[in-house]
């Protein structure tokens, strides 16, 4: 169900609808009753306009040219109005089956009544082992299992094709309705519980929301059908390219430029078809040079957008901003290409992204602007090209709780915080995940082989809670972090308790895990938390595998991480100390709950060893030492060999927490190689950059500088200007 749209008084209506995407007509009277359906659907392309006049006048006559303009067409474009609700497809048990429960099944429960016509409204599953559903007993009733009837009178598809007359069939012909309308027994229901109903036969009766729902397959067919739609995903992408890809000739003619900007120009440069954007900052007062366009992309399904950037002269521009619309908010996400000529491309990751206003979630995105901040006065030119969505193929699925930061900046900073954190180490695993707002999660719900992780989610809304917990029923796992919904507490077999607060500094410095720990788990991990919720398994099906530690290494008895087999808790939010280990640290709460993941990470860490500086790959880190290097380098070089042989050993046997352990030392070992092999410049600077004015903890300005000097450094770059405040004498700022 996408929405309504008004029909005007001279019978016209109109307005847009999704792009790509099959819409199917009905003509509704004042009650919400179906009058008319069309037989097929349309499905229109970006900025495409359709019209029905032609197909539905007389065919040998052609419309009469030069009338009036309709009132549709007077009044504009209209927004759908939705339909108790965002866009989704019809679910009997998520929207006709709570009516049920709340008006009729206090009588019609399968018990016979003093007359034998009982007959059940309940939920309860009927398996029919040839259509492979979970048919409910109130469907097969109201259905009569597939046969029109006087109560619910719906439309057959195999109806005959000539032109049916109004009110053939449906909700208006349908005894059920005027039951409810005259009245039956103390039944009254509201405007929404009629309309649904109503809407459900004018429908044809659909039971399942989505092709998986209600199913009752084998897991090998559950298989299969994963495989498909893991394809027909693939494919969306390849559609979504393809796409970019047409419309780039004409993208001149949708870019709007903002104020004190030219139109972009559509040109080949340097290999590829871009948009020259020109930044007229020279004599001019504009803060940034700025163009939008239409982008009506559903991103919940996707980790981003991508484009490439070429720029030779970046110097006039302090950062540049790309921001998402999505209802009456932005998505916001600042970059910088690293280097200025060649072509860079540039990834506007979701886990980045600041908000502004109160955005509706990724699946609304209809709208994109670039801007590139002043930050000379004198003119640049950059050329973008290939703006497209990316990812999507993911199992883990990070869920970013955007509702509980609206309108809280502090709680605002700390959602995006823990999201990229999570983001971070799961890059630097090499495993694929998509970021998700909560709001997206009904209209991107997770297969049931994803793992949902909520790194910190304080107020999930209802309808994310919903789909975490049909998620979780289906087979789904998550990961969550400080905070659990207790909605979920049972079916993941873990409660959260009370809220402690640490009694002194260094209660909670570290992560230990118990004798009967999780696979991979470091013998310890730092984590200077400051509180905790404690969490305890239940009914013997989660237990504590880790426990938290104080500064002097004492166990505080005190649950760092309860786990099941569907479920691993983390008593705090995960924070960005002791990279190394946390990093394995999550690897091993993941591949708990799903064993391949721990395959993948380990050919990730052998593959990404040497992938630092411009390097790509361990084998461009050797070749760059090249057989000439100095003897130290050579030698090195060679202990690194050992252990790249050492690590694929231990991989082709599956002891994957070992591979990730040599991995880190090959990686050490290659950075130290590259590092020997090159010479020093003559008078080279060597610069130590100190945040903190003060100097090194633990240490004078003297005997930090002593020591840099003996390890090679020339020079000290200390910050000693912040906001309002300068650490030195100034005759401006105190």
């Amino acid at each position: 169900m996408l929405g309504d749209a008004t029909v005007h008084p001279d019978g016209s209506a109109c307005f847009t609808v999704p792009a790509r995407t099959p819409v199917y007509f009905q003509a509704l009277d004042a009650d919400n009753h179906a009058v008319q359906t069309m037989r097929s659907w349309s499905t229109l392309q970006p900025g495409e306009t359709f019209s029905c006049v032609g197909c539905h006048e007389p065919k040998n006559s052609t419309p009469v040219p030069g009338g009036a303009k309709t009132l549709a067409m007077q009044a504009g474009p209209q927004d759908l109005e939705p339909f108790y609700g965002p866009p989704r497809g019809f679910s009997f048990a998520k929207e006709i089956q709570p009516i049920l429960d709340r008006h009729c099944i206090r009588c019609h429960d399968g018990r016979t009544d003093q007359d034998g016509h009982g007959f059940s409204l309940l939920a309860d599953a009927v398996i029919d082992s040839r259509a492979k559903r979970r048919w409910s007993q109130a469907y097969l009733a109201l259905t009569q299992s597939g046969r029109a009837n006087h109560l619910v009178n719906w439309l057959s598809p195999q109806s005959v094709p000539s032109l049916l007359p109004p009110y053939h069939a449906g909700a208006a012909r349908s005894g059920l309705i005027r039951l409810l309308d005259e009245g039956h027994y103390e039944v009254s229901l509201n405007a929404e519980q009629r309309d649904k109903l109503a809407c459900w036969i004018d429908l044809l009766v659909p039971y399942c929301g989505s092709y998986d729902e209600a199913h009752a397959w084998t897991p090998e067919e559950r298989d299969r059908y994963e495989l498909f739609v893991a394809k027909r995903e693939g494919m969306e992408a390849v559609e979504r390219a393809n796409v970019a890809a047409l419309i780039a000739d004409t993208d001149t003619a949708v870019w709007e430029p903002m104020t004190g900007s030219p139109p972009p120009v559509a040109e080949a440069f340097r290999g590829r078809r871009a948009l020259r954007m020109d930044c007229r900052f020279k004599d001019t007062k504009i803060d940034r040079a700025s163009w939008d366009r239409p982008f009506e992309e559903n991103l919940a399904p996707s980790r981003g957008i991508e484009f490439y950037v070429h720029c030779d002269d970046l110097s006039p521009v302090s950062h540049f901003t790309c921001y998402l619309r999505s209802g009456q908010g932005w998505y916001a996400v600042g970059f910088m290409p690293e280097a200025a000529g060649g072509w860079q491309r540039i990834r506007i990751d979701k886990s980045a992204a600041n908000m502004e206003g109160d955005p509706a979630g990724w699946h609304r995105v209809d709208r994109i602007r670039l801007s590139a901040w002043r930050g000379d006065d004198k003119d640049t030119t950059f050329h973008v090209a290939g703006l497209r969505a990316f990812g999507g193929d993911a199992r883990i699925i990070v869920v970013r709780n955007d509702t509980a930061a609206v309108g809280q900046p502090d709680q605002a900073r700390s959602v995006r915080q823990h999201v990229e954190v999570m983001a971070r180490l799961l890059d630097e695993l090499g495993l694929e995940y998509n970021v998700l707002s909560d709001t997206d999660l009904p209209h991107a719900p997770p297969s049931r082989r994803a793992v949902v992780v909520l790194p910190y989610a304080p107020d999930l809304p209802d309808e994310a809670v919903r789909e975490l917990t049909a998620f979780i029923k289906e087979g789904g796992k998550i990961v969550a972090c400080y905070v659990l919904p207790a909605e979920l507490e049972n079916l993941v077999n873990i409660h959260v308790g009370q809220h402690i607060r640490q009694e002194s500094a260094g209660q909670f410095t570290s992560i230990r895990p118990q004798e009967d720990g999780l696979q991979g788990m470091p013998d310890v991990t730092a984590q200077a938390s400051w509180n905790i919720h404690h969490a305890v398994g239940l009914r013997g099906k989660s237990r504590t595998v880790a426990t938290w530690y104080t500064r002097e290494g004492r166990d505080t008895n005190l649950p760092a991480i309860v786990a099941g087999p569907n479920a691993v808790f983390l008593t705090h939010v995960l924070l960005p100390d002791d990279p190394e280990n946390k990093k394995c640290l999550l690897l091993s709460m993941l591949g708990s709950l799903a064993p391949d993941f721990w395959s993948t990470a380990a050919h990730q860490a052998i593959d990404r060893a040497g992938v630092f500086g411009s390097f790509e790959s361990a084998e461009q880190v050797i070749k760059a030492i090249g057989p000439s290097a100095p003897q130290a380098a050579q030698q090195v070089l060679a202990e690194a060999k050992q252990l790249q042989d050492t690590a694929r050993r231990h991989l082709d046997e599956g002891h994957y927490p070992a591979v990730l352990d040599v991995a880190a030392q090959l990686r050490e070992k290659l950075l130290d190689a590259y590092c020997l092999s090159r010479t020093s410049e003559p008078e080279e600077v060597r610069a130590f950059w100190c945040h903190n004015a003060y100097g090194v903890e633990g240490m004078t300005w003297d005997q930090a500088i002593e020591a840099l000097a003996k390890a090679g450094f020339t020079a000290v770059i200390p910050n000693m200007l912040w906001g309002g405040v300068a650490f030195y004498e100034s005759d401006v700022l105190p």
